[in-house]
């Protein structure tokens, strides 16, 4: 099942991001990098919520190309970018780069993405086109 047929709302890709974001912050919560660089375990699930982060980026961006254009500060293209990396290139994945997000952003992403979830749902209400279904 593709994206346009599981029909999830602008709120729900936002949703994905922040429960991803808070996810990988709480695998490496209290550890050293060189820690992270140690458990295999706990590299992959890092990288599988970027993965996740990275696909709802994608999507917000194809199918609510209004609200990427409106929120030019969400890294859009850099999201999609390590999404591709991490996917695709997965053999030759740099591992200082998987945990330099977790350092710049992941440590104030929670209420970034809430911040950006609240927004969302202020202009669905204000647009119901960000909701699926909705003329």
């Amino acid at each position: 099942m593709n994206a346009k047929q599981r029909q999830l709302r602008l709120a729900d890709y936002i949703e994905h991001m922040l429960d991803a974001s808070k996810t990988a912050r709480s695998y490496v919560a209290g550890i050293t990098k060189t820690e992270f660089l140690d458990a295999r375990m706990i590299q992959q699930a890092v990288i599988l919520n970027l993965i996740v982060i990275g696909e709802a980026a994608v999507q917000i961006e194809t199918e609510f190309p209004d609200y990427a254009r409106d929120n030019p500060a969400i890294p859009w293209k850099k999201l999609r970018g390590m999404r591709n990396r991490m996917t695709h290139g997965y053999v030759d994945t740099n591992l200082d780069i998987v945990w330099e997000p977790y350092r710049r952003r992941f440590t104030n992403s929670s209420a970034y993405w809430q911040a950006t979830r609240s927004s969302s749902q202020t202009k669905a209400k204000k647009n119901p086109r960000t909701e699926r279904g909705s003329p």
